[in-house]
């Protein structure tokens, strides 16, 4: 499926109770429409579903890691992190200085609530990517 207004309407039908950052994925997916930037936001779903089992794996306290492997998914984890947050900025880089700001704060500056915002969006990024899977297929 492609990313378009049905595809909005599919995830506030499918979604909407199971995202926290509902506003700002109807944010970015209008933009992305917008502006046809839709595969910003087809990589930022594919990132986020990458995260999201990255950050699993090292929450998983049942796992034994390697010093040398354990450094690999952090790399890798810093890697996708900034990839995302690269994505949001050329996402929002045509709107006004306004919402630009706003998800400046939330997303793209460095501190610990902005790195709990980005894992939050990331969740949800691959609630969408699982979306687009499930409509791709139809």
């Amino acid at each position: 499926m492609k990313i378009d207004n049905n595809f909005i309407a599919e995830v506030e039908k499918e979604l909407n109770s199971k995202i926290q950052n509902l506003e700002d994925i109807y944010r970015f997916l209008s933009i992305s429409i917008e502006h046809n930037k839709t595969e910003l936001v087809e990589q930022l779903a594919f990132d986020g579903k990458y995260i999201e089992g990255l950050l699993r794996i090292i929450r998983n306290r049942d796992n034994d890691f390697d010093e040398d492997y354990f450094e690999r998914i952090k790399k890798e984890l810093t890697g996708k992190l900034e990839g995302v947050r690269n994505n949001i900025k050329s996402l929002i880089e045509n709107e006004s200085e306004f919402l630009q700001n706003i998800f400046r704060k939330k997303y793209l500056e460095i501190s610990p609530d902005v790195l709990q915002n980005l894992s939050s969006l990331c969740t949800d990024l691959a609630r969408v990517k699982e979306l687009l899977n499930t409509f791709g297929r139809k």
